[in-house]
């Protein structure tokens, strides 16, 4: 249960950089919609990964003491 749920958490975590890193180096011309919504998605992919990790810490806490 917690494996999964740091597993999950570290690969929304690694998406959301990857995402984040592909539209600060892209060179291709895109269009501004298409960047907007890669910055978006990226962002809220690592927010929704901070979230889980706060989850995740305060579930562990909750179990350890």
């Amino acid at each position: 249960m917690i494996l999964s749920i740091l597993l999950i958490t570290i690969v929304y975590f690694l998406i959301g950089v990857w995402v984040g890193a592909k539209q600060k180096n892209s060179n291709e011309k895109e269009s501004d919609f298409i960047k907007a919504m890669g910055t978006v998605l990226g962002t809220n992919i690592i927010l929704i990964a901070l979230l889980g990790m706060i989850k995740a810490i305060i579930y562990l806490f909750k179990i350890l003491f």
